[in-house]
């Protein structure tokens, strides 16, 4: 288990109860942590969770010496804020108008579906989604499926039943929320947003 945890954590990914639920209770051991923080400390990295305790990740102590790397990482995720900040408003819109998404919240993707059918607006937030992430699908269900497939790719959202076709939010959406108000505070939202090309992205190429 201190393998699978540790290879996580190194990789950038984030440890929650609905994506690595193993990993995530071998977590709440102090003594399991304490070992965990001993190891990353010696290759410059340390331990942390997300503000509403949700979701636990690594950093790295120092960045200096990787400025470059660290401005790689903070560029893919800059250039992924919009379309998440889309994907968010829409799916809020259809599924829980009353509140924003949470670690844990399910999101049924027919259910999804037929509200994008019946409101156009979202029909075209989702369109300019798959427009910056470079999908090239025409049917709503093709376009959903590819975004939904993308956000669990990039650990927002793990598959909670396949056949029902239920995705289910991470604890990484606790993170995502922490750096969208930290931007904000620091008023770069608008700065940023106007920084990215116009032109779709070229990280993620979806067929």
């Amino acid at each position: 288990m201190f393998e699978s945890v540790a290879r996580e954590l190194l990789q950038g990914g984030f440890i929650c109860e609905y994506s690595k639920p193993d990993e995530w209770k071998a977590l709440k051991d102090d003594d399991f942590r304490r070992r965990l923080n001993d190891w990353l400390r010696q290759v410059d990295m340390v331990l942390l969770i997300t503000t509403t305790n949700s979701a636990w990740y690594a950093v790295w102590l120092s960045v200096d010496t990787r400025a470059s790397s660290v401005d790689a990482v903070f560029s893919k995720q800059i250039l992924n804020f919009r379309p998440m900040i889309q994907f968010l408003n829409l799916t809020m819109q259809a599924l829980h108008p009353d509140k924003s998404l949470q670690p844990g919240d399910a999101i049924p993707m027919l259910q999804l579906q037929n509200a994008l059918e019946t409101h156009h607006s979202l029909r075209d937030e989702l369109r300019q989604i798959c427009t910056v992430w470079r999908s090239n699908k025409e049917t709503i269900s093709e376009q959903l499926l590819t975004v939904l497939r993308q956000l669990q790719k990039d650990g927002y959202l793990v598959e909670a039943n396949k056949e029902r076709q239920i995705y289910r939010m991470t604890g990484k959406i606790s993170w995502f929320y922490e750096l969208a108000d930290f931007l904000a505070e620091h008023q770069k939202i608008d700065e940023m947003i106007q920084e990215l090309p116009d032109e779709p992205a070229t990280g993620d190429l979806f067929s």
